[in-house]
């Protein structure tokens, strides 16, 4: 994107590399506030792990109507730097990097200190919500429990490290929740929590409003508004057209 944010055409190159250092594990010492961090972004979790082997390369064009794709495959557990580098109109280049994870399902072997990362930031109901959670230095049994803002909905108790939880998201997950844990090993407690959002998708409404392109000054002018649920039928609904005088812009 140019610096009106405008999509560009160009070409540029990605390269994949296996991470295979582990992140640096903080001390959380001997004393504990119940608190419940947000784990970091996975770019600052592993910002000094320097780059392995490169396992996926190729090459990228896209165009000011579609992106390019870069096809990455199936991928062996473990952490990923992704390295895109574009050429810019300049002449010169310009270079990001992304840090992936892949992981499958139930126990994960990564060397992880913290990590309470949500698959994704939105679900609906009947999805299956995907978090990663715990810790590799807790090896003992891990307390997890979810909230539906101060309503506690569920409370499980794991085996420690780093795993995969699956959550079925059904109506008491609306508005949103959050999952957050703790584990204890050598007097040292280990936490963290994470929130995703579950839309009241089943409120949303269809407006439509059908008005004049253009009146004239002192001209009657007549419009309709339609409101539906989701589905199409109509419901009740009370709007609030405002109308002004564009003149005044100028």
């Amino acid at each position: 994107r140019n610096l009106n944010e405008q999509p560009v055409a160009g070409k540029g190159r990605y390269t994949l590399y296996r991470l295979d250092g582990a992140p640096k594990a903080d001390d959380p010492g001997f004393a504990w506030g119940g608190h419940f961090p947000p784990t970091p972004s996975l770019e600052e979790l592993y910002k000094e792990v320097p780059n392995g082997k490169p396992v996926r390369s190729g090459e990228l064009r896209f165009t000011e109507e579609k992106p390019a794709e870069a096809a990455l495959d199936p991928l062996a557990e473990g952490a990923y730097r992704l390295v895109v580098t574009a050429d810019d109109p300049w002449g010169g280049k310009t270079e990001q990097a992304i840090v992936l994870l892949a992981v499958g399902s139930g126990r994960v072997a990564l060397p992880l200190p913290e990590v309470t990362l949500a698959e994704h930031a939105e679900y609906r109901v009947g999805e299956t919500a995907r978090f990663l959670i715990g810790s590799s230095l807790v090896t003992g049994t891990v307390f997890v429990e979810l909230w539906g803002g101060e309503y506690l909905l569920e409370r499980r108790a794991l085996p420690g490290g780093v795993r995969v939880l699956s959550v079925p998201v059904n109506a008491d997950h609306k508005g949103g929740f959050s999952i957050r844990w703790f584990g204890v090993k050598d007097f040292r407690v280990r936490s963290g929590q994470a929130r995703v959002e579950v839309p009241w998708k089943d409120k949303d409404l269809r407006v439509q409003l059908k008005l004049p392109q253009a009146v004239k000054p002192g001209e009657k002018t007549h419009g309709s508004l339609t409101v539906s649920a989701l589905d199409g039928k109509p419901v009740d609904a009370e709007a609030l057209v405002r109308v002004y005088d564009r003149s005044l812009e100028y």
